[in-house]
């Protein structure tokens, strides 16, 4: 169920390549009852191991939806709703930190949302610590980024060009800065 989107294949080829040492992916896959599930896999030997997890149980699936999708009108209308967010992060992050804390903190998390997830800034899921403070994914992982699975890939790929949205789309760019070979960037 986790790998649906994601190839099982590519990812124990990636997380065996030398540089995906201590690397965890985080595959998040909501289910059509709007239950949100996870896996976080790492390569042990030569074999993915995989923990998956529930983040959201069907009895608490549509006031997620619910939150999530106004979040999602929240940002289409340039106004992000922090509340709703809040809400969103805390929820997630109280099923996500303690999976990350058992895996011993892995050095790097790739995360891969399906669907309505990819709106979640997952970096920034955290729990109450007991003095009230927040513990954030961030905190207890030194890298983080994300990958669309390939069922999003290929989706934006199948629309029929009359089908595609009229309004003008936007980019993200991101630019890693330590990345050795682009001095221009300052």
């Amino acid at each position: 169920l986790f790998f649906t989107f994601t190839k099982p294949r590519f990812l124990r080829d990636y997380l065996a390549l030398p540089h995906a040492r201590g690397t965890a992916v985080c595959c998040l896959f909501m289910t059509q009852h709007g239950e949100v599930w996870a896996a976080l896999v790492t390569l042990k030997s030569s074999d993915l191991d995989a923990r998956p997890f529930c983040i959201v149980p069907k009895h608490r699936a549509s006031p997620f939806l619910e939150q999530l999708a106004h979040y999602g009108e929240s940002l289409t209308a340039g106004r992000p709703d922090q509340v709703a967010l809040e809400n969103i992060l805390e929820e997630c992050g109280q099923a996500l930190i303690p999976r990350l804390i058992e895996m011993a903190y892995p050095d790097k998390v790739v995360f891969v949302p399906h669907r309505r997830l990819h709106i979640i800034p997952w970096h920034a899921a955290y729990v109450h610590k007991p003095d009230r403070s927040r513990l954030y994914v961030g905190d207890i992982v030194d890298q983080m980024s994300y990958a669309s699975s390939v069922f999003e890939l290929l989706w934006a790929n199948w629309l029929p060009t009359g089908s595609r949205p009229k309004a003008s789309m936007g980019t993200l760019h991101v630019i890693d800065l330590s990345a050795a070979d682009l001095r221009w960037v300052n």
